[in-house]
């Protein structure tokens, strides 16, 4: 119990301090609120993503019937932050830019939704490829999934024999690549 007062502290420092540090670096003319909490948001995520580690040892240490929760936790945070990186944050930047004097808020809204669909839609292509690239074939299973008469038995493996895993993983794995690939092209 002392561990979860520990992390909800920490959470809120987290949570403080990067509103600080956004406010900090935020033209006061061209603020708003929506970019702004965002912005928050996403920072927030990816620190807490970095200081899950260490309470997944401690808890790995102290209580090892927990490590289902933390694997919980895990999915549920990096499923967020999937969500931000592909849908949140590119609607609040085209929403944001989309900002003119004769422009209404539905129009900047639609504008967003248009072309936040694309990096919806390349969301929806790696979920997908994760899920079906897995790199072993389900366990205890001796068929192949050419086998038309087990081909159910086998996708219904895919999805059970711990899934999201592999979906998170290469997830991450893709986004990492987008980053470098846009790194390299600035250089």
């Amino acid at each position: 119990m002392l561990a979860w007062i520990i992390v909800a502290g920490v959470l809120a420092v987290v949570i403080f301090s990067n509103v600080t540090l956004v406010r900090y670096y935020t033209d006061r003319h061209e603020t708003e609120l929506f970019p702004f909490i965002v912005t928050v948001l996403q920072l927030s995520l990816a620190m807490f993503a970095v200081l899950l580690v260490p309470l997944d040892i401690y808890l790995a240490d102290a209580a090892p019937a927990n490590g289902h929760i933390i694997e919980i936790v895990y999915y549920i945070l990096y499923g967020c932050i999937m969500f931000c990186t592909f849908v949140l944050v590119p609607f609040a930047y085209f929403y944001y830019e989309e900002d003119d004097e004769d422009v209404t808020v539905r129009q900047r809204m639609l504008g967003g939704c248009k072309y936040t669909s694309f990096l919806v839609v390349i969301l929806i292509v790696l979920i997908v490829i994760g899920a079906l690239l897995k790199g072993d074939k389900p366990h205890n299973l001796p068929f192949q999934p050419q086998d038309k008469a087990n081909a159910s038995k086998w996708l219904g493996a895919i999805f059970t024999d711990q899934p999201l895993t592999f979906v998170v993983t290469f997830g991450i794995a893709s986004l990492t690549q987008i980053g470098r690939a846009s790194c390299r092209e600035r250089v």
